[in-house]
């Protein structure tokens, strides 16, 4: 482990243990008091001050917000409508001739069976 790795397991470790105490004092503290609030102005300045630290060591991007970027895809599931006879027509065509080309091709078990066996021969 070179030094830069063992500064930021260190930082981590500490970071963590700092919240840790951060939430116990906030949990002793009653709500709405001055010391509740100010502990938790304390533990969001910490939380900043960890975050430039990893900015600083190139593990998080400046911007997180302009790294991560959303998209939106639609994608929508449409059967075919043909829109006029001429469009009917071929539509009926290509379904024919699928239904024609199934009906040619061998798909039985015993067609099945010698696939596998040649492939298991020819492996």
């Amino acid at each position: 482990m070179n030094e830069s790795e063992r500064i930021i397991r260190d930082l981590k470790r500490d970071h963590k243990k700092l919240l840790n105490q951060f939430d116990a004092a906030i949990a002793e503290c009653t709500l709405g008091t001055n010391a509740h609030t100010r502990l938790l102005e304390a533990r969001s300045k910490q939380c900043e001050r960890y975050r430039n630290e990893l900015v600083r060591f190139g593990l998080l991007p400046e911007n997180v917000g302009a790294a991560a970027k959303s998209s939106f895809h639609f994608v929508s599931h449409v059967s075919v409508i043909p829109a006029n006879a001429e469009e009917a027509r071929k539509l009926a065509q290509e379904r024919d001739m699928q239904a024609l080309l199934k009906n040619k091709l061998y798909y039985s078990d015993e067609d099945e069976a010698i696939r596998k066996q040649l492939d298991e021969e020819f492996k």
